[in-house]
């Protein structure tokens, strides 16, 4: 699962262990096959939660401020859940 935000993509794939979900973001900038290596940061053990769609919308929501941090953008927690990932539970 991936999300894009101002030209970052953003995977916010969870570690799970003993049953809880720790939430992360990976975050990646740049095309590959370009001359220049891509940007990345990976955050780790963010947070944890009992439910996978909780640590999935903490990372994308952490991962938003970050790239907001550095490119410019809003001060406030992003609250646009239509560009979260698509994390229905089967």
């Amino acid at each position: 699962m991936r999300a894009e935000y101002k030209g970052w993509v953003i995977d916010p794939t969870p570690d799970e262990y003993l049953g809880k979900y720790f939430a992360r973001a990976r975050i990646t900038c740049g095309q590959a096959g370009s001359a220049n290596e891509p940007e990345m940061h990976i955050e780790r053990d963010i947070a944890w939660f009992e439910f996978e769609d909780q640590a999935i919308e903490c990372g994308c929501r952490w991962a938003f401020r970050w790239i907001d941090s550095r490119v410019g953008g809003p001060d406030f927690v992003h609250n646009d859940s239509s560009i979260l990932p698509d994390i229905s539970r089967s």
